[in-house]
């Protein structure tokens, strides 16, 4: 498994783990930054990332911390635009179930998928680092 940390405005504001075999840079438009960290670093949503010789530093948060609404807020948006990127991933797959002529590859990662959007549902918003659950190979 490979973690990445999407940075914004300087900010981690969201981590997702994925397959050895994916590749961020075919999941997510372009102009996302998406940064590989090893878990053992500990780096979590909300910490400060910085960018210098090449190289992405990332540090706790030292300032005033989130509010319960803030955290809701913040995770509602990350859950949100994970189930549209689920959801345009399992469009094509579902199309060709319905058409009765999706192969078995194809129905196996229709399965994955609806059971990734489920998950996501699942998700406890209220954290303050949420588990979120792995995207589909």
């Amino acid at each position: 498994m490979k973690t990445y940390a999407r940075i914004q405005d300087g900010l981690v504001v969201e981590l997702i783990s994925l397959e050895d075999d994916q590749d961020i840079k075919d999941m997510f438009h372009p102009s996302m930054i998406w940064v590989q960290v090893n878990e053992s670093d500990g780096v979590c949503e909300g910490w400060v990332a910085s960018y210098a010789n090449d190289t992405w530093a990332f540090t706790a948060w030292t300032g005033p911390t989130l509010s319960p609404e803030e955290t809701l807020s913040m995770n509602k948006v990350t859950q949100t635009t994970l189930q549209a990127q689920a959801s345009e991933s399992m469009t094509p797959l579902l199309l060709s179930l319905q058409l009765g002529d999706a192969t078995e590859e194809e129905t196996a990662l229709a399965k994955k998928w609806q059971a990734y959007s489920r998950a996501l549902k699942t998700v406890d918003l209220t954290a303050k680092n949420p588990k979120w659950p792995s995207v589909p190979a």
